[in-house]
C-alpha cells in the first residue's frame, strides 16, 4: 500500500502535457519557440530542445535559434521538460527550414536546328535548395546580364524546348535561370551561332547633295546580315558594275555630276550563302543658275485677254518655274482707281513650255508689256520683251472683268455720278 502511495505521487511531480516545439523558418536556422506544458507539477527546472535526437539547447529559456543548418531541409524537434522529480517529452516536431535560390546551375546545352532555330536543354541544380517552381531560358547577342531577353518559361518537369524565330547567321549567348520560392539564379552562358543565309532587310543609303557636281552616299548595314558579311557593293544609277567593292561598310562620293541632276544608289550585301540587294535610293545635286534663253511671243485674245507662248530654257540647272510679267494700267484693288504697275501673273506659274497660255485681267484699250521670268532656287533667265495693245471694249466687258460684286456697285454709282455731273 504504502509502495502505491509513492509511485502515485511521483507521477503526479513529474510535468505532463509537454508541448511540441514551434519555429520561425529561415534558410539556413530555425528560432525555436515552446510554452510550458500543460501541467507542470512543479517548477520546470530545465528544458532540453534535440534536433534530430541530438541536444541542442538545455536551460530554462522557452526559445532558441538553431543556426547553421541546411536549406529547405527537413529536422525532427522534440522538446523535454523537467522538474526536480523528473523528465516528460512533448511529441516529435518535423520543421523544414526555408528556401533559397538554387545552387550549381549548370549552362545549357544547345544544338543548331537551322537558321532560325536552336534546341536548348538543361538539368536540375546540384544544389536545389527549395522546390523548383519554373525554368526561364533567355537569349542575348551580347553577354551582358541586362541585354538578356526571356524566351521560354518552363515548368519543373520540362527540360528541353526548341526556340524559334531567330536570325540566321547570328551568334547567341544562352543562359536558364531556375526558379525556387525564394528567386532565381543565372546559370553560367552557353553559346551558338545560327546557320547563315543571304542578307535581308538592307536599308537604302544615305545620300547628300555636296554641291551641284557630287553626292556623298553613307552605307547602312542590314538590319537583319543573316551571317558574316563578307563584301558590301555600291552600285550607281544602275546594277551593272559597282561603283564600290568593300569588305567593311565606308561613305562614298560621286563626282563629275551634272547639276540638278538625279542619281540612284543601291547597296549590294553578300554573305557565305549569297548575296541580296537594298533600298533604292534618290538624289539630286544642288541647283545653278539656268542657262539659255526663253522667247516670249503674244496675241490679244480680246479686249481684257492676251495669249502667251514661250520657249523652254536649254539648261534649266534645277527645277525651273516660268513666271509671266505684266508692265501697264491695272485698276487698284477694292477701289475705281487706275494705276501703273507690274505685276507678276501668279495664276501662270508653271514648270511648262512651249504652249498657249492666256491671262486674263487686262484693261481695255491699253497698252502693256509682257516677258516671261524663268527661275529656280538659284538664279534666273528673262525673256525678251513684247509690247501689245488691248482694243476698245463695251461697258459689259469692263463690268464682267472685275470680280467683285462690291467693286461693281462701287463702280456702277462712280459712273452715276459721273454722269451727274
Amino acid at each position: 500500500m504504502e509502495f502505491a502511495f509513492i509511485s502515485s505521487f511521483i507521477t503526479f511531480v513529474v510535468p505532463d502535457n509537454v508541448p511540441g516545439a514551434t519555429a520561425v523558418r529561415r534558410p539556413t536556422e530555425l528560432e525555436v519557440h515552446w510554452t510550458e506544458p500543460g501541467q507542470s507539477n512543479g517548477i520546470i527546472i530545465q528544458y532540453n530542445l534535440t534536433l534530430d535526437e541530438e541536444v541542442v539547447y538545455s536551460g530554462t529559456s522557452k526559445n532558441f535559434t538553431i543556426q547553421g543548418l541546411w536549406a529547405y531541409t527537413e529536422y525532427k524537434l522534440q522538446l523535454t521538460a523537467c522538474t526536480r522529480i523528473g523528465c516528460a517529452t512533448g511529441p516529435e516536431v518535423r520543421i523544414r527550414t526555408g528556401e533559397l535560390p538554387p545552387q550549381g546551375v549548370k549552362a545549357p546545352v544547345l544544338l543548331v536546328r537551322g537558321r532560325f532555330k536552336v534546341e536548348v536543354s538543361w538539368e536540375v541544380p546540384t544544389i536545389v535548395n527549395g522546390s523548383i517552381v519554373r525554368y526561364e531560358i533567355l537569349f542575348a547577342t551580347s553577354d551582358v546580364l541586362s541585354s538578356y531577353v526571356s524566351k521560354f518559361n518552363a515548368t519543373p518537369n520540362v527540360f528541353n524546348t526548341l526556340i524559334g524565330n531567330l536570325t540566321a547567321g547570328t551568334l547567341y549567348y544562352v543562359r536558364v535561370r531556375p526558379f525556387t520560392g525564394a528567386g532565381g539564379t543565372f546559370s553560367d552562358a552557353s553559346n551558338v551561332t545560327t546557320s547563315e543565309d543571304v542578307p535581308d532587310d538592307i536599308p537604302a543609303p544615305i545620300v547628300v547633295a555636296d554641291s551641284p557636281y557630287a553626292l556623298s552616299v553613307i552605307m547602312l548595314p542590314p538590319d537583319k546580315p543573316n551571317g558574316v558579311i563578307t563584301r558590301y557593293e555600291l552600285y550607281q544609277d544602275s546594277i551593272t558594275d559597282p561603283v564600290l567593292n568593300v569588305t567593311q561598310l565606308t561613305n562614298y562620293t560621286a563626282r563629275g555630276l551634272a547639276p540638278y541632276s538625279r542619281h540612284t544608289f543601291r547597296v549590294r550585301a553578300c554573305t557565305a550563302q549569297g548575296c541580296a540587294y537594298g533600298e533604292l535610293a534618290a538624289a539630286f545635286t544642288q541647283e545653278i543658275a539656268p542657262n539659255g534663253t526663253v522667247n516670249l511671243t503674244t496675241s490679244i485674245h480680246n479686249a481684257t485677254a492676251v495669249n502667251a507662248r514661250w520657249t523652254r530654257v536649254a539648261v534649266p540647272n534645277g527645277r525651273l518655274f516660268y513666271n509671266l510679267m505684266v508692265y501697264g494700267r491695272f485698276i487698284v484693288q477694292g477701289s475705281v482707281e487706275l494705276e501703273t504697275e507690274e505685276r507678276v501673273n501668279t495664276a501662270i506659274s508653271v514648270e511648262e513650255a512651249e504652249r498657249d497660255f492666256i491671262y486674263n485681267g487686262l484693261l481695255p484699250y491699253t497698252t502693256y508689256t509682257f516677258w516671261v521670268n524663268a527661275s529656280n532656287s538659284v538664279g534666273f533667265v528673262l525673256s525678251n520683251n513684247v509690247t501689245n495693245s488691248t482694243p476698245e471694249g463695251g461697258k459689259l466687258i469692263i463690268l464682267f472683268f472685275f470680280n467683285s460684286i462690291q467693286f461693281i456697285h462701287t463702280f456702277i454709282k462712280y459712273l452715276l455720278n459721273y454722269q451727274h455731273k
